[in-house]
């Protein structure tokens, strides 16, 4: 799940609440968002000519 976030143009200020889960914030283009990581997985940001073009979350369970 991923959250928008409102940032602060000018000096690109963040203000993001203290969690005990993983977050990854992602700044690109003026806009920022947060997503949850998962507790065993892995995320991958995708990029395109430059830019954050989406991310890819894959979770996992030990066996």
């Amino acid at each position: 799940m991923s959250k928008e976030l409102i940032p602060n143009i000018d000096t690109m200020t963040i203000e993001v609440k203290v969690t005990k889960e993983p977050k990854l914030v992602m700044i690109c283009g003026g806009k920022a968002k947060m997503i949850d990581l998962p507790a065993n997985g892995e995320t991958k940001v995708v990029m395109h000519q430059g830019k954050i073009k989406r991310h890819i979350t894959q979770e996992g369970e030990e066996f």
